[in-house]
């Protein structure tokens, strides 16, 4: 199935998202629109945009994991459990190193955010 398509059916009813622009009268598959439901030109523009899609997806999944394992570290820090405070922490640091070394964060922010856990844990000892 190409990835722009011309209506077939009446507007509203159909199964896809309309452009957004206004002008055209294509739509692009539910799967394939981006955040921004915009609609590649070329084919070039569309390997990018699929591309771009995979790359957001699992740079969200990495950022989730690093920002779960930090309220981890800091739930067990405020509930005073300085075991699992310290598992956690070790993991928090590994998906923050992580996640320089794949260019998701700043090391600067990553030193930042791995020096206030440490405090946070050091203060529960």
């Amino acid at each position: 199935m190409p990835l722009a398509v011309k209506p077939t059916q009446k507007k509203g009813k159909s199964p896809f998202n309309a452009c957004v622009c206004g002008h055209c009268h294509y739509n692009i598959p539910p799967d394939f629109a981006g955040p921004l439901n915009v609609m590649p030109n070329t084919p070039s523009a569309q390997a990018s945009l699929k591309k771009s899609l995979k790359r957001r997806e699992r740079n969200r999944g990495r950022r989730s994991a690093m920002r779960s394992w930090i309220k981890r570290t800091n739930d067990a820090v405020e509930e005073g459990n300085l075991e699992i405070a310290e598992k956690s922490f070790l993991m928090a640091t590994k998906m923050i190193d992580k996640n320089v070394k794949w260019s998701q964060l700043h090391a600067n922010t990553a030193a930042r955010k791995k020096s206030h856990l440490a405090a946070a844990v050091n203060g529960l000892r």
